[in-house]
């Protein structure tokens, strides 16, 4: 008699069948956008930065400095200026920027009176209030003619500004910004011009130099072995005045440079109608080159952003390609 025998098949069950693999990788989606999750709670648990101190009393190459803990900002002992310079930096690095006299010019070139700042006393106000440095000098200069001898005198004041590090806009809190305003000046012809002499200086001899930008209106302190900028100076393509007349003008800006690249200084000629023009205010910037951004949010913050919403996205993936790949269940029917 013969025996007979049933056999066993193992059938893959078609509800625990792998799905198809969808192209073009949206499978990893979800798993990115944990990533990007994750990297989020994170980014939120990085330290705010620390509130804007006051200017207090120093000895970093100025009678006062101040700091918002990216940039260090000194006024300089002679005339009306500051000096900016990256904080905790390895090297020495630095601008300094001034406005050391205000001249009367013909309209061929000539000076025929000059404002020395640097012989002016100041009265130095700290106007500085919640996240905003604000120091304002002001003073009553001589001038004088070609000659030397006293013509009269102009009101002048220079107020610095800058921002805590950090805010939304980054710049503001890597920058200084200079405005200059001239009253009263005693014009030797209603038909001159007026211009300004604007020294700048690198920190440290030898290890930055000036250069052109390629920005317009615009002179960069560059690291001399890299060439790198580390820092720079920018003025307005134009000021304000009040015309003789009484009304408000805005007058054109012409620069030329005087000097080298370890000392230069901006002649900026402030260009209008003829009419002895007053009220004139200008402004300027000496600040640290800006640190590339992801969002909006300092490189150096966005970095562990990115890090780690891309190790999440990578452990997912590898997780998916595991259950992607792993053996369906057997089911076993006779």
């Amino acid at each position: 008699m013969a025996h007979g025998y049933t056999s066993m098949t193992a059938r893959a069950d078609p509800r625990d069948a792998a799905p198809a693999r969808r192209r073009g990788g949206r499978e990893y989606i979800p798993a990115l956008l944990v990533g990007l999750l994750v990297g989020l709670v994170l980014f939120a648990t990085l330290p705010a930065p620390a509130p804007l101190p006051r200017m207090t009393a120093g000895a970093w190459d100025g009678p006062d400095q101040w700091s918002n803990g990216e940039m260090a900002a000194a006024m300089i002992p002679t005339g009306v200026g500051v000096m900016v310079s990256t904080v905790g930096s390895d090297e020495p690095y630095g601008l300094e920027a001034s406005i050391a006299a205000i001249a009367e010019t013909t309209a061929a070139g000539s000076t025929v009176a000059t404002a020395d700042l640097g012989t002016a006393t100041w009265t130095v106000t700290n106007a500085s209030v919640g996240p905003t440095f604000r120091m304002q000098y002001g003073a009553t200069v001589p001038v004088v003619d070609a000659a030397g001898n006293p013509v009269g005198s102009t009101d002048v004041t220079v107020g610095f500004t800058a921002s805590a590090a950090g805010s939304q806009a980054m710049a503001s809190g890597r920058l200084v910004g200079l405005s200059i305003s001239i009253g009263s000046w005693p014009w030797i012809d209603p038909h001159d011009l007026v211009g300004l002499s604007m020294p700048l200086l690198p920190r440290t001899a030898g290890l930055e130099t000036l250069a052109n930008a390629s920005t317009p209106d615009t002179m960069n302190c560059v690291d001399t072995d890299s060439a790198d900028v580390q820092e720079y100076f920018a003025w307005s393509s134009s000021a304000t005045a009040v015309s003789g007349s009484g009304t408000p003008m805005s007058l054109g800006t012409n620069a030329t440079i005087e000097g080298g690249p370890r000392a230069a200084t901006v002649e900026i000629a402030l260009e209008g109608s003829s009419g002895g023009y007053s009220a004139i205010r200008f402004n300027a910037t000496v600040g640290l080159m800006t640190p590339e951004a992801v969002g909006g949010a300092p490189l150096a913050y966005a970095l562990p952003l990115i890090a780690v919403a891309v190790a999440g996205a990578i452990v997912a993936a590898v997780h998916l390609e595991r259950v992607r790949r792993r053996p369906p269940a057997l089911l076993y029917v006779r």
